[in-house]
């Protein structure tokens, strides 16, 4: 995986906030199988869908994709680490998400 790579939310997915728990929840139209983000994945999730909460569109404005080295660098920020502290784990979380359809990943042009 190179920092350049771009990733986008797949336009069959969908999420919800619960907010009592302080959850995420998304999933892929296309399998149906709920995928409940951990703490820091929800944070993630926040920096790929640009802080927009499910009840706001994701197609308009739509959303822009990132390279993994913008997120990974978002992410480093939010929670006051080095972008080498978090790499790993961030691609791994990325990685998750592509595999359950949720996210895909494209070259940059």
């Amino acid at each position: 995986m190179t920092s350049a790579e771009l990733w986008t939310v797949s336009p069959t997915c969908a999420w919800v906030e619960i907010p009592q728990d302080n959850d995420v929840v998304v999933m892929s139209f296309a399998d149906h199988q709920p995928l409940t983000l951990s703490p820091v994945g929800a944070l993630i999730w926040s920096v790929l869908v640009e802080d927009r909460t499910s009840d706001e569109s994701m197609l308009d404005p739509p959303l822009t994709p990132l390279s993994t080295g913008q997120i990974i660098t978002e992410v480093a920020a939010r929670v006051c680490e080095q972008p080498e502290t978090v790499s790993d784990g961030v691609t791994a979380f990325l990685e998750q998400l592509e595999r359950a359809g949720i996210l895909s990943r494209s070259a940059p042009e």
